[in-house]
């Protein structure tokens, strides 16, 4: 399955609210969450980011699930760290502390995660700084 995209559909906030942290969040900081996010669909052994690569979004698994950890660059072995499936999020380190991505996202069947752009979640955070204590929780 080729990676394709498509808006988030507002009717996925309450199944996100499944999540006890999304749950717990402001309500306008779960809308600034899914207002600025696609959905992503990818197929098994689809790679949605790679160690080393630049942070630029928050992830959250809706469908399916994602191997995260590191690959062996000698014989191409998966070290798994956590398996996520839905309604986990992930990838909040590097939105928190901007440094490159420190493993692997790995689609393990087919997936469809959540991305929220950085970059637009970043300048949103700057006008509501109170929020940034909402993704330190997670």
């Amino acid at each position: 399955m080729a990676r394709r995209t498509e808006s988030t559909p507002p009717t996925l906030l309450p199944a996100l609210k499944s999540h006890l942290w999304f749950a717990s969040c402001p309500p306008d900081f779960q809308q600034a969450l899914v207002e600025r996010s696609r959905l992503w669909h990818i197929g098994p052994g689809e790679i949605l980011f790679s160690r080393g690569e630049a942070q630029d979004s928050l992830c959250c698994v809706v469908a399916g699930a994602l191997k995260l950890g590191s690959v062996n660059p000698k014989d191409g072995s998966h070290h798994l760290t956590m398996y996520v499936e839905p309604y986990h999020w992930f990838g909040e380190v590097s939105m928190i502390d901007g440094l490159p991505r420190s493993q692997d996202a790995i689609a393990d069947t087919d997936s469809t995660v959540l991305v929220v752009s950085g970059p637009l979640l970043m300048e949103w955070l700057a006008e509501h700084p109170e929020n940034w204590r909402d993704l330190a929780r997670l």
